[in-house]
């Protein structure tokens, strides 16, 4: 059985692809315009939108998850 850390690294794997990809996985692609049918509405950006709001989540989750991290750096002139 996967662990929460490795489920959270499938999910944000699965929605950079999804992003990257710009489409869904059943295809719809992410520039369709924004419709109503029957007082039903289907906005791709907001769709969109979500999947980035879920990430930035996902991003912090598997960052507390991990415990602090210390970042060295080195330039040259």
């Amino acid at each position: 059985m996967a662990s929460d850390f490795e489920n959270l690294k499938t999910r944000r794997s699965a929605i950079l692809s999804e992003l990257a990809a710009g489409q869904t996985p059943t295809g719809n692609s992410f520039r369709k315009p924004t419709y109503s049918i029957d007082g039903q509405t289907v906005s791709w950006d907001r769709y969109r939108t979500s999947l980035y709001e879920e990430l930035k989540t996902i991003e912090r989750l598997i960052a507390a998850t991990q415990g602090p991290v210390e970042v060295q750096s080195e330039a040259t002139t």
